[in-house]
């Protein structure tokens, strides 16, 4: 999706973060939410897909304020 995007700045990002999220979800920690379902990230790709820059930046909004509350109430359960 970064790559799709065409934004430099976001790959790149990704990039650096890659490692340590691929460290994050095959740690399996206790303070972990169960992941986020695939079909979440569809209107992103759609979105991206159809051209839409609004939609697309509406729906990553969307979505990243969704996975910080998802991730922040799992760490304040563990």
């Amino acid at each position: 999706m970064c790559q799709l995007s065409g934004n430099s700045m976001l790959v790149e990002v990704r990039q650096r973060l890659e490692g340590r999220m691929r460290v994050a979800i095959l740690n399996g920690a206790g303070w972990q939410a169960p992941m986020i379902p695939r079909d979440r990230y569809a209107p992103i790709v759609e979105a991206i897909e159809r051209g839409d820059v609004e939609a697309a930046v509406r729906v990553v909004d969307g979505h990243m304020t969704a996975a910080a509350q998802h991730f922040a109430e799992a760490t304040a359960s563990a």
